[in-house]
């Protein structure tokens, strides 16, 4: 004669098996998971960026404007800009002293033609656009506190034709502080900013994270 369970056998198999899942949950901690895979994909768009800017730069002979339309922003002309990927409806601090903010509108955010996030006309590049879309960090958005604060910044450099791209990184792995804090190890001078590019004094040091 088969047996089943009691009401006692059963309570106590889904009292450990709930105790299980709080171990696993507690060991793997998903929303770490996202943290890093954000993290990664920050890296991803940034390296993309800088190939693209690269690319157009090199293919143009030198010729390639690093800030499109937007003539005399680059760090050593009159307009200092930087170039950030939160959109117009997303507030902004205060920007760095002697700098000022460029935002664009959330639908053009991506667009390659000049009209996006970054100035630069990658579409007029000899060879074509190398890039389809511009990257936008996965949270794109901004905050009162420093430490909340996600989003990618551009400034050029007129006289080398220098370009720096930015994001902060928020996993506690490799987000500052962190054991594989990749913004220590970039080469750049901010130790709590992922910083790329090829050049790392291109956009100011404090003030815009």
């Amino acid at each position: 004669m088969k047996r089943g369970f009691t009401l006692i056998e059963l309570l106590v198999t889904i009292t450990v098996l709930a105790i299980l899942v709080t171990i696993i949950v507690v060991l793997v901690d998903p929303a770490e998971i996202f943290r890093k895979t954000r993290d990664a994909r920050r890296m991803a768009d940034l390296a993309s960026i800088r190939e693209a800017l690269t690319f157009a730069s090199v293919n143009s002979g030198g010729t390639f404007d690093l800030d499109g339309a937007n003539s005399g922003t680059c760090s050593d002309e009159a307009a200092k800009t930087i170039y950030v990927s939160v959109p117009l409806d997303v507030s902004l601090h205060a920007a760095p002293s002697g700098w000022v903010w460029r935002q664009v509108a959330k639908n053009s955010i991506a667009l390659v033609n000049g009209s996006g996030w970054i100035s630069a006309n990658f579409t007029g590049a000899a060879g074509g656009s190398p890039i389809f879309n511009l990257p936008v960090d996965p949270r794109n958005t901004s905050s009162t506190n420093s430490g909340q604060r996600f989003f990618y910044s551009y400034a050029c450099r007129r006289g080398d034709g220098k370009i720096e791209i930015n994001a902060r990184f928020e996993s506690a792995d490799i987000g500052p502080g962190g054991q594989d804090d990749k913004s220590i190890i970039d080469g750049g001078d901010v130790d709590t900013v992922y910083e790329l590019g090829s050049a790392s004094n291109v956009l100011p040091i404090a003030g815009v994270y």
